[in-house]
């Protein structure tokens, strides 16, 4: 079920509690991180976010762990997620 983002609760706040809870469920850091990166889109969609293939982000996220093996969790999600997402606007 997913997880609201409480009235006035910052980004990160609800990022730390959503992952928290999520890992909590059994969840691994990375799916947790997805899970919750995407409900913040979903409650935020102030502007048109392109949606990006879980095959891509998973791409990405072992492109960043082969440059780097400590490149893991919400902090490489998120940086795969505003790579792709860029990617995606720049395409006509």
């Amino acid at each position: 079920m997913p997880i609201d983002r409480n009235p006035g609760e910052s980004k990160d706040d609800f990022l730390s509690r959503c992952i928290a809870t999520e890992v909590r469920s059994g969840k691994d850091q990375d799916q947790a991180a997805a899970i919750c990166y995407t409900q913040l889109k979903k409650v935020n969609m102030a502007e048109e976010v392109p949606t990006i293939p879980q095959e891509e982000i998973d791409l990405c996220l072992a492109s960043l762990r082969g440059q780097n093996p400590t490149y893991v969790g919400p902090g490489a999600l998120k940086i795969c997620i505003d790579r792709l997402t860029i990617a995606k606007k720049a395409q006509p």
